[in-house]
Protein backbone atom coordinates (compact mmCIF):
# COMPACT_ATOMS: atom_id res chain seq x y z
CA UNK A 1 0.00 0.00 0.00
CA UNK A 2 1.33 3.41 -0.93
CA UNK A 3 -1.09 5.42 1.16
CA UNK A 4 -2.05 7.38 -1.95
CA UNK A 5 -5.71 8.42 -2.06
CA UNK A 6 -7.60 6.71 -4.88
CA UNK A 7 -8.76 8.98 -7.65
CA UNK A 8 -12.51 8.95 -8.12
CA UNK A 9 -13.34 9.08 -11.82
CA UNK A 10 -15.80 11.89 -12.51
CA UNK A 11 -18.83 11.56 -14.77
CA UNK A 12 -17.67 14.59 -16.74
CA UNK A 13 -15.50 13.69 -19.73
CA UNK A 14 -13.78 16.32 -21.85
CA UNK A 15 -11.83 16.03 -25.10
CA UNK A 16 -9.77 19.08 -25.99
CA UNK A 17 -7.08 20.05 -28.47
CA UNK A 18 -4.08 22.38 -28.66
CA UNK A 19 -4.36 24.66 -31.70
CA UNK A 20 -2.33 27.54 -33.04
CA UNK A 21 0.35 28.44 -35.60
CA UNK A 22 3.29 26.12 -36.21
CA UNK A 23 6.25 27.20 -34.11
CA UNK A 24 4.13 28.75 -31.36
CA UNK A 25 5.17 26.07 -28.86
CA UNK A 26 2.32 23.53 -28.99
CA UNK A 27 4.55 20.50 -28.42
CA UNK A 28 6.29 22.15 -25.47
CA UNK A 29 2.96 23.15 -23.93
CA UNK A 30 1.64 19.59 -24.30
CA UNK A 31 4.75 18.27 -22.55
CA UNK A 32 4.47 20.75 -19.70
CA UNK A 33 0.79 19.90 -19.18
CA UNK A 34 1.76 16.22 -18.94
CA UNK A 35 4.40 17.12 -16.35
CA UNK A 36 2.06 19.46 -14.47
CA UNK A 37 -0.83 17.01 -14.03
CA UNK A 38 1.61 14.37 -12.81
CA UNK A 39 3.26 16.70 -10.32
CA UNK A 40 -0.02 17.73 -8.69
CA UNK A 41 -1.50 14.24 -8.35
CA UNK A 42 -1.71 14.76 -4.59
CA UNK A 43 -4.21 17.54 -5.28
CA UNK A 44 -6.62 15.19 -7.02
CA UNK A 45 -5.02 14.80 -10.45
CA UNK A 46 -4.12 11.30 -11.60
CA UNK A 47 -0.84 10.56 -13.37
CA UNK A 48 -0.78 11.63 -17.01
CA UNK A 49 -0.27 9.28 -19.91
CA UNK A 50 1.67 10.58 -22.92
CA UNK A 51 1.06 8.56 -26.08
CA UNK A 52 2.43 8.97 -29.60
CA UNK A 53 -0.76 8.00 -31.43
CA UNK A 54 -4.46 8.41 -30.78
CA UNK A 55 -6.12 5.24 -32.05
CA UNK A 56 -5.26 5.03 -35.76
CA UNK A 57 -7.14 8.01 -37.15
CA UNK A 58 -4.69 10.85 -36.61
CA UNK A 59 -1.04 11.58 -35.97
CA UNK A 60 -1.17 13.30 -32.61
CA UNK A 61 0.16 13.24 -29.08
CA UNK A 62 -2.33 12.56 -26.34
CA UNK A 63 -2.21 13.58 -22.69
CA UNK A 64 -4.87 12.09 -20.46
CA UNK A 65 -5.56 12.98 -16.84
CA UNK A 66 -8.20 13.16 -14.15
CA UNK A 67 -8.95 16.49 -12.48
CA UNK A 68 -11.11 16.80 -9.37
CA UNK A 69 -14.08 17.54 -11.65
CA UNK A 70 -13.48 15.89 -15.05
CA UNK A 71 -11.59 13.29 -17.02
CA UNK A 72 -9.54 15.10 -19.71
CA UNK A 73 -8.05 13.95 -23.00
CA UNK A 74 -5.84 16.56 -24.72
CA UNK A 75 -4.73 16.15 -28.35
CA UNK A 76 -1.76 17.86 -30.01
CA UNK A 77 -1.52 17.32 -33.77
CA UNK A 78 1.82 17.01 -35.54
CA UNK A 79 0.90 19.66 -38.13
CA UNK A 80 -1.99 21.84 -39.27
CA UNK A 81 -3.00 19.41 -42.02
CA UNK A 82 -3.58 16.61 -39.51
CA UNK A 83 -5.60 18.94 -37.30
CA UNK A 84 -7.82 19.97 -40.23
CA UNK A 85 -8.45 16.38 -41.32
CA UNK A 86 -9.19 15.17 -37.80
CA UNK A 87 -11.59 17.96 -36.86
CA UNK A 88 -13.52 18.04 -40.12
CA UNK A 89 -13.93 14.28 -40.47
CA UNK A 90 -15.15 14.05 -36.86
CA UNK A 91 -12.30 11.78 -35.76
CA UNK A 92 -11.66 14.28 -32.99
CA UNK A 93 -14.86 15.87 -31.71
CA UNK A 94 -13.61 18.58 -29.35
CA UNK A 95 -15.42 19.98 -26.33
CA UNK A 96 -12.88 22.79 -26.19
CA UNK A 97 -9.45 23.90 -27.34
CA UNK A 98 -6.38 25.74 -26.08
CA UNK A 99 -5.57 28.50 -28.55
CA UNK A 100 -1.83 29.12 -28.44
CA UNK A 101 -0.52 32.58 -29.34
CA UNK A 102 3.17 33.48 -29.32
CA UNK A 103 4.14 36.90 -28.01
CA UNK A 104 6.95 36.90 -30.57
CA UNK A 105 4.52 36.74 -33.53
CA UNK A 106 1.29 38.00 -32.00
CA UNK A 107 -2.00 37.32 -33.80
CA UNK A 108 -1.28 36.01 -37.30
CA UNK A 109 -3.48 35.03 -40.28
CA UNK A 110 -2.82 31.39 -39.31
CA UNK A 111 -4.20 32.16 -35.83
CA UNK A 112 -7.40 33.49 -37.38
CA UNK A 113 -7.61 30.40 -39.61
CA UNK A 114 -7.47 28.11 -36.59
CA UNK A 115 -10.15 30.11 -34.79
CA UNK A 116 -12.42 30.11 -37.85
CA UNK A 117 -12.04 26.36 -38.36
CA UNK A 118 -12.70 25.66 -34.68
CA UNK A 119 -15.89 27.71 -34.82
CA UNK A 120 -17.12 26.02 -37.99
CA UNK A 121 -16.37 22.60 -36.55
CA UNK A 122 -18.51 23.27 -33.48
CA UNK A 123 -15.79 23.88 -30.89
CA UNK A 124 -17.70 26.11 -28.49
CA UNK A 125 -15.15 26.82 -25.77
CA UNK A 126 -11.64 28.23 -26.11
CA UNK A 127 -9.00 29.09 -23.53
CA UNK A 128 -6.09 31.24 -24.76
CA UNK A 129 -2.49 30.66 -23.67
CA UNK A 130 -0.08 33.46 -24.66
CA UNK A 131 3.31 31.77 -24.81
CA UNK A 132 6.88 33.09 -24.37
CA UNK A 133 5.68 36.02 -22.27
CA UNK A 134 8.92 35.79 -20.28
CA UNK A 135 10.75 37.16 -23.33
CA UNK A 136 8.72 40.38 -23.37
CA UNK A 137 10.49 43.30 -21.72
CA UNK A 138 7.54 45.68 -21.82
CA UNK A 139 4.62 43.99 -20.07
CA UNK A 140 2.38 46.94 -20.93
CA UNK A 141 1.81 45.14 -24.23
CA UNK A 142 -0.20 42.49 -22.34
CA UNK A 143 -3.44 44.51 -22.43
CA UNK A 144 -3.00 45.38 -26.12
CA UNK A 145 -2.41 41.77 -27.15
CA UNK A 146 -5.31 40.60 -25.01
CA UNK A 147 -7.59 43.16 -26.67
CA UNK A 148 -6.44 42.07 -30.14
CA UNK A 149 -7.15 38.41 -29.31
CA UNK A 150 -10.59 39.19 -27.91
CA UNK A 151 -11.53 41.25 -30.97
CA UNK A 152 -10.53 38.37 -33.25
CA UNK A 153 -12.59 35.92 -31.20
CA UNK A 154 -15.64 38.20 -31.33
CA UNK A 155 -15.29 38.61 -35.10
CA UNK A 156 -15.48 34.83 -35.49
CA UNK A 157 -18.59 34.29 -33.38
CA UNK A 158 -17.08 33.65 -29.95
CA UNK A 159 -18.03 35.55 -26.82
CA UNK A 160 -14.62 36.64 -25.61
CA UNK A 161 -15.90 38.13 -22.35
CA UNK A 162 -16.25 34.64 -20.83
CA UNK A 163 -12.93 33.30 -22.15
CA UNK A 164 -9.77 33.16 -20.06
CA UNK A 165 -6.50 34.51 -21.46
CA UNK A 166 -3.47 33.14 -19.58
CA UNK A 167 0.02 34.64 -20.06
CA UNK A 168 3.10 32.52 -19.44
CA UNK A 169 5.99 30.51 -20.86
CA UNK A 170 5.68 26.81 -21.61
CA UNK A 171 9.46 26.26 -21.64
CA UNK A 172 10.04 28.17 -18.42
CA UNK A 173 7.18 26.28 -16.79
CA UNK A 174 8.63 22.93 -17.88
CA UNK A 175 12.03 23.88 -16.46
CA UNK A 176 10.36 25.11 -13.27
CA UNK A 177 8.37 21.93 -12.76
CA UNK A 178 11.52 19.86 -13.12
CA UNK A 179 13.08 21.99 -10.35
CA UNK A 180 9.91 21.86 -8.30
CA UNK A 181 9.36 25.62 -8.16
CA UNK A 182 7.44 26.62 -11.31
CA UNK A 183 4.47 26.09 -13.54
CA UNK A 184 1.97 28.50 -11.97
CA UNK A 185 0.78 29.79 -15.36
CA UNK A 186 0.15 26.24 -16.56
CA UNK A 187 -1.77 25.47 -13.36
CA UNK A 188 -3.88 28.55 -14.10
CA UNK A 189 -4.44 27.17 -17.61
CA UNK A 190 -5.54 23.78 -16.25
CA UNK A 191 -7.92 25.53 -13.86
CA UNK A 192 -9.39 27.58 -16.71
CA UNK A 193 -9.93 24.41 -18.75
CA UNK A 194 -11.61 22.72 -15.79
CA UNK A 195 -14.08 25.60 -15.39
CA UNK A 196 -14.71 26.43 -19.05
CA UNK A 197 -14.73 23.19 -21.01
CA UNK A 198 -17.15 21.26 -18.84
CA UNK A 199 -19.85 23.91 -19.33
CA UNK A 200 -20.68 22.19 -22.63
CA UNK A 201 -22.24 18.82 -21.89
CA UNK A 202 -24.42 16.75 -24.19
CA UNK A 203 -27.19 16.26 -21.62
CA UNK A 204 -27.82 20.01 -21.44
CA UNK A 205 -28.63 20.28 -25.14
CA UNK A 206 -31.94 19.53 -26.91
CA UNK A 207 -32.59 15.82 -27.39
CA UNK A 208 -31.38 14.27 -30.67
CA UNK A 209 -31.24 10.61 -31.72
CA UNK A 210 -30.65 9.48 -35.32
CA UNK A 211 -32.81 6.46 -36.17
CA UNK A 212 -30.50 3.54 -36.92
CA UNK A 213 -33.06 0.72 -37.02
CA UNK A 214 -36.81 0.14 -36.88
CA UNK A 215 -38.31 -3.13 -35.73
CA UNK A 216 -41.83 -4.39 -35.04
CA UNK A 217 -42.09 -6.48 -31.90
CA UNK A 218 -45.26 -8.64 -31.92
CA UNK A 219 -47.46 -7.85 -28.98
CA UNK A 220 -45.60 -4.65 -28.11
CA UNK A 221 -45.37 -2.36 -31.11
CA UNK A 222 -42.82 -0.52 -33.23
CA UNK A 223 -39.47 0.41 -31.66
CA UNK A 224 -36.91 2.87 -33.01
CA UNK A 225 -33.30 2.10 -32.12
CA UNK A 226 -30.38 4.49 -32.06
CA UNK A 227 -27.59 6.24 -30.18
CA UNK A 228 -28.56 9.40 -28.29
CA UNK A 229 -26.25 12.11 -29.61
CA UNK A 230 -27.30 14.69 -27.03
CA UNK A 231 -29.93 15.62 -24.47
CA UNK A 232 -32.34 13.59 -22.40
CA UNK A 233 -35.47 11.58 -23.20
CA UNK A 234 -38.17 10.67 -20.68
CA UNK A 235 -41.37 8.66 -20.70
CA UNK A 236 -44.42 10.77 -21.55
CA UNK A 237 -42.45 13.43 -23.43
CA UNK A 238 -43.20 14.44 -27.00
CA UNK A 239 -40.57 14.07 -29.73
CA UNK A 240 -40.57 14.97 -33.40
CA UNK A 241 -39.64 12.64 -36.28
CA UNK A 242 -37.66 14.94 -38.60
CA UNK A 243 -36.35 14.49 -42.13
CA UNK A 244 -37.26 12.93 -45.50
CA UNK A 245 -41.00 13.03 -44.78
CA UNK A 246 -43.18 15.74 -43.20
CA UNK A 247 -42.31 16.32 -39.54
CA UNK A 248 -44.60 14.49 -37.09
CA UNK A 249 -44.96 14.66 -33.31
CA UNK A 250 -45.29 11.48 -31.23
CA UNK A 251 -45.32 10.68 -27.50
CA UNK A 252 -42.71 8.41 -25.89
CA UNK A 253 -44.52 5.45 -24.30
CA UNK A 254 -41.55 3.14 -23.81
CA UNK A 255 -37.73 3.24 -23.52
CA UNK A 256 -35.49 0.19 -23.41
CA UNK A 257 -31.74 -0.19 -22.95
CA UNK A 258 -29.56 -3.16 -23.86
CA UNK A 259 -31.18 -6.48 -22.94
CA UNK A 260 -34.74 -5.13 -23.28
CA UNK A 261 -34.44 -3.42 -19.90
CA UNK A 262 -37.32 -0.94 -19.56
CA UNK A 263 -36.28 2.42 -18.10
CA UNK A 264 -37.95 5.74 -17.37
CA UNK A 265 -35.40 7.77 -19.29
CA UNK A 266 -32.03 7.88 -21.02
CA UNK A 267 -29.38 10.47 -21.88
CA UNK A 268 -26.61 11.40 -24.29
CA UNK A 269 -24.16 8.59 -25.02
CA UNK A 270 -26.60 5.72 -24.47
CA UNK A 271 -27.98 3.22 -27.01
CA UNK A 272 -31.73 2.78 -26.63
CA UNK A 273 -34.90 1.59 -28.32
CA UNK A 274 -37.83 4.01 -28.16
CA UNK A 275 -41.53 3.11 -28.46
CA UNK A 276 -43.67 5.94 -29.84
CA UNK A 277 -47.44 6.27 -29.81
CA UNK A 278 -49.14 5.84 -33.18
CA UNK A 279 -45.92 5.26 -35.13
CA UNK A 280 -45.80 2.71 -37.94
CA UNK A 281 -42.67 0.94 -39.15
CA UNK A 282 -43.30 1.87 -42.79
CA UNK A 283 -43.56 5.59 -41.94
CA UNK A 284 -40.00 5.91 -40.58
CA UNK A 285 -36.69 5.37 -42.37
CA UNK A 286 -32.98 5.49 -41.67
CA UNK A 287 -31.75 9.06 -42.08
CA UNK A 288 -34.57 10.49 -39.99
CA UNK A 289 -34.04 11.62 -36.40
CA UNK A 290 -35.99 11.87 -33.18
CA UNK A 291 -35.62 15.37 -31.76
CA UNK A 292 -37.00 17.71 -29.14
CA UNK A 293 -39.99 19.52 -30.68
CA UNK A 294 -38.96 22.74 -32.41
CA UNK A 295 -35.21 22.17 -32.03
CA UNK A 296 -34.43 20.90 -35.52
CA UNK A 297 -35.91 21.24 -39.00
CA UNK A 298 -35.34 19.59 -42.40
CA UNK A 299 -33.35 21.34 -45.15
CA UNK A 300 -32.06 20.60 -48.65
CA UNK A 301 -29.40 23.31 -49.16
CA UNK A 302 -26.32 24.04 -47.09
CA UNK A 303 -22.75 25.29 -47.25
CA UNK A 304 -19.88 23.24 -45.87
CA UNK A 305 -16.18 23.07 -45.23
CA UNK A 306 -14.82 19.72 -46.46
CA UNK A 307 -11.59 17.80 -46.69
CA UNK A 308 -11.32 15.88 -49.97
CA UNK A 309 -8.96 12.91 -49.72
CA UNK A 310 -5.87 12.90 -51.91
CA UNK A 311 -4.90 9.84 -53.96
CA UNK A 312 -2.14 9.03 -51.44
CA UNK A 313 -4.81 8.98 -48.70
CA UNK A 314 -7.11 6.59 -50.55
CA UNK A 315 -9.01 9.18 -52.57
CA UNK A 316 -9.05 9.79 -56.31
CA UNK A 317 -6.30 11.39 -58.39
CA UNK A 318 -8.74 14.15 -59.32
CA UNK A 319 -12.16 14.36 -57.67
CA UNK A 320 -15.18 15.57 -59.69
CA UNK A 321 -13.08 15.68 -62.89
CA UNK A 322 -14.97 15.29 -66.18
CA UNK A 323 -18.41 15.33 -64.56
CA UNK A 324 -21.26 17.31 -66.04
CA UNK A 325 -22.93 17.34 -62.63
CA UNK A 326 -20.88 17.11 -59.44
CA UNK A 327 -22.76 14.60 -57.31
CA UNK A 328 -21.85 12.47 -54.33
CA UNK A 329 -23.53 10.39 -51.67
CA UNK A 330 -23.62 12.45 -48.46
CA UNK A 331 -23.86 10.30 -45.34
CA UNK A 332 -26.01 12.27 -42.90
CA UNK A 333 -27.33 10.67 -39.71
CA UNK A 334 -25.98 7.36 -40.98
CA UNK A 335 -27.92 7.32 -44.25
CA UNK A 336 -26.76 8.01 -47.83
CA UNK A 337 -28.42 11.01 -49.51
CA UNK A 338 -27.60 12.14 -53.03
CA UNK A 339 -26.28 15.69 -53.11
CA UNK A 340 -25.45 18.02 -56.00
CA UNK A 341 -22.40 20.23 -55.39
CA UNK A 342 -23.56 23.57 -56.73
CA UNK A 343 -20.37 25.46 -55.98
CA UNK A 344 -16.83 24.30 -55.17
CA UNK A 345 -14.07 26.67 -53.96
CA UNK A 346 -10.43 26.34 -52.92
CA UNK A 347 -8.61 29.23 -51.24
CA UNK A 348 -11.57 31.46 -52.10
CA UNK A 349 -11.41 30.66 -55.83
CA UNK A 350 -14.07 28.72 -57.70
CA UNK A 351 -12.85 25.39 -59.12
CA UNK A 352 -14.36 22.58 -61.19
CA UNK A 353 -12.36 19.70 -59.68
CA UNK A 354 -9.74 19.10 -57.00
CA UNK A 355 -6.76 16.85 -56.33
CA UNK A 356 -7.61 16.93 -52.64
CA UNK A 357 -7.31 19.15 -49.58
CA UNK A 358 -9.50 21.72 -47.87
CA UNK A 359 -12.42 23.09 -49.93
CA UNK A 360 -15.66 24.93 -49.34
CA UNK A 361 -18.83 23.87 -51.11
CA UNK A 362 -22.50 24.64 -51.58
CA UNK A 363 -24.71 21.52 -51.67
CA UNK A 364 -28.30 20.78 -52.71
CA UNK A 365 -29.71 17.48 -51.41
CA UNK A 366 -32.21 15.30 -53.25
CA UNK A 367 -34.44 15.12 -50.17
CA UNK A 368 -34.93 17.13 -46.96
CA UNK A 369 -32.74 16.01 -44.06
CA UNK A 370 -32.50 17.29 -40.48
CA UNK A 371 -29.56 19.70 -40.64
CA UNK A 372 -27.79 22.14 -38.34
CA UNK A 373 -24.53 24.06 -38.30
CA UNK A 374 -21.60 22.02 -37.04
CA UNK A 375 -23.08 18.74 -38.29
CA UNK A 376 -20.53 16.35 -39.79
CA UNK A 377 -20.84 14.11 -42.81
CA UNK A 378 -18.83 11.86 -45.09
CA UNK A 379 -18.96 11.68 -48.90
CA UNK A 380 -18.81 8.70 -51.22
CA UNK A 381 -18.60 8.43 -54.98
CA UNK A 382 -19.27 5.08 -56.68
CA UNK A 383 -18.79 3.30 -53.36
CA UNK A 384 -15.49 5.02 -52.54
CA UNK A 385 -15.03 7.42 -49.64
CA UNK A 386 -13.81 10.70 -51.13
CA UNK A 387 -13.98 13.09 -48.19
CA UNK A 388 -15.47 14.40 -44.96
CA UNK A 389 -17.07 17.71 -44.08
CA UNK A 390 -18.87 19.90 -41.60
CA UNK A 391 -21.97 22.04 -42.24
CA UNK A 392 -21.12 25.73 -41.82
CA UNK A 393 -24.39 27.40 -42.87
CA UNK A 394 -27.98 26.38 -43.60
CA UNK A 395 -29.20 27.96 -46.82
CA UNK A 396 -32.68 26.53 -47.44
Amino acid sequence: MTGKKPVVRAECKVKAGVIGPDGAGKTTLTSVIAAAVSSVSNEGFSDAKLEGKVQSVTSASCVEWQSPACHFVLLDWSDQGEYIKSVIRGAAWLDGAILLVSTRDGVTPETEGHIRLARRAGVEQLVVFVNRFDLVENHDSESLLKQEIRELLNQNGYSSDSMRVVFGSAKAALDGIKRGDGGEAVKDLLGAMDKSFRLRRGVEKPFLMPIEDVFDRPGDGVFFAGHIDRGLIRLGEDVEIVGIKPTRTRTVIGIEKLGRKAVGGAEAGENVSVWLSGAQSDSVAQGQVLAKPGSLSPHVEFEALAYIMRESEGGRATTFAGKKTREAQFYLHGAPVTGHIVNLCEDGKRIESTEGGLVSMAVRLAMPIALEEGQRFSMRDRGKVIGHGVVTEIVG
